[in-house]
């Protein structure tokens, strides 16, 4: 009987890489939930922080949160509904509103950081910094060699950096 072949070293990384990234999300959602907000709301939050008092507009926040662009209408209805955001129209082009935090949103973040970063640094107790730091430029090498090919669903690592990852 023939044994069964394990999964190329390939998948197995990936495999761990969403593993690693379901139980951080899990984790992160706990202490969110006990704010009232998400992490997809969080990530609004953090990107607007970013763009300090200018705001930004829908279509320059879609860039800076990985959600797709409808839904980052439902994120920002239930934001502004909680007073965590206002949107106004530009007065340029009335058409576009322009997205900032509220002093309540500003407060929220000030008071999640803390324990959001406690829930990290417990969750990455285990690593020594050595291996924190290994961590960190294996992910910054890696990340952005995944190209996704349009229309046929399917992720690849190119041939370029592939060779950057096996030196």
């Amino acid at each position: 009987m023939d044994e069964p072949t394990a999964e190329p070293i390939e998948a197995q990384a990936v495999d761990a890489i969403f593993r690693a990234r379901r139980r951080i999300k899990s984790g992160v959602a706990t202490v969110l939930e006990s704010f009232g907000i998400t992490g997809a709301q969080m990530g609004v939050l953090k990107a607007l922080e970013r763009a300090e008092e200018n705001g930004w507009s829908q279509i320059e926040l879609s860039r800076q949160i990985p959600t797709s662009k409808p839904n980052v209408t439902g994120l920002l209805k239930r934001l502004e509904a909680t007073d965590l955001i206002a949107r106004e129209s530009e007065e340029v082009d009335g058409r576009v509103k322009r997205t900032r935090l509220t002093s309540k949103g500003r407060d929220l973040l000030q008071q999640i950081r803390e324990p959001v970063e406690a829930a990290v640094r417990e969750m990455a107790a285990g690593l020594s910094a050595d291996e924190k730091r290994t961590l960190i430029i294996l992910l910054d090498r890696f990340a952005p060699q995944i190209r996704f090919q349009g229309s046929s669903d399917k992720w690849q690592v190119t041939d370029d950096h592939r060779r950057g990852l096996s030196s």
